[in-house]
């Protein structure tokens, strides 16, 4: 079984005037809102086009990895693996997406579930969400011959962009920086098939 991995280059060229300040001006805040696009404190990029977590070709690879640097360090901070049955199989069907923080950050479960959650827009995003750093899933579909299909995770009626979001959190240097991820499902294809559309993360700024 190959694994393709889709490695997700982000090129931000900046021309920067910068003078010398004490760090004493270096703020960083405690949270972010759930949509909130950019300002003096946040970075926000929107993928044109959108990142299909979509395998091309299942016949091909059956397995995929999307790696995310949200932050721009040359660090990826978060994957989002995708694996599904071969098609040649017979009698059944499966596909799953997860999403595992790597280092120590972390993203937002639903504590009833501990699958990913879905944070809605204008929600105050900060220490007090439920946080973790494992893999956990965002969808996942099952059929067998002669059994209902069954389908987990609280991401497979999201279709709207815009409207919920992954909650994140990226430590570096032992500061936390919050931020969050759009997504949505597209209904227009199988299942298995989300599109990463956008984020934003905090970022250190002065006054």
């Amino acid at each position: 079984m190959k694994v393709k991995t889709l490695f997700i280059a982000v090129i931000i060229i900046s021309a920067i005037c910068s003078c010398k300040k004490d760090s004493d001006s270096l703020y960083t805040d405690d949270f972010i809102i759930a949509g909130q696009t950019n300002d003096n404190r946040t970075t926000y990029y929107d993928f044109n086009p959108d990142i299909n977590c979509t395998l091309s070709d299942p016949w091909e690879n059956t397995d995929t990895v999307i790696h995310l640097d949200l932050n721009f360090d040359g660090i990826t901070d978060f994957d989002i693996n995708g694996s599904m049955l071969h098609p040649s199989a017979l009698g059944g069907d499966w596909e799953t997406v997860t999403i595992k923080p790597l280092n120590d950050n972390e993203i937002c479960i639903d504590l009833n579930s501990g699958w990913l959650d879905t944070i809605p827009q204008h929600d105050t995003i900060n220490q007090n969400c439920t946080w973790s750093n494992s893999e956990v899933l965002i969808y996942s579909y099952d059929w067998v011959m002669g059994e209902p299909a069954v389908t987990s995770g609280l991401w497979a009626n999201v279709t709207t962009e815009n409207k919920y979001f992954i909650c994140v959190m990226i430590l570096k240097n032992d500061i936390p920086f919050y931020g969050w991820i759009g997504m949505k499902r597209d209904v227009s294809s199988w299942s298995f098939s989300f599109m990463i559309t956008n984020f934003c993360i905090l970022k250190r700024y002065t006054l």
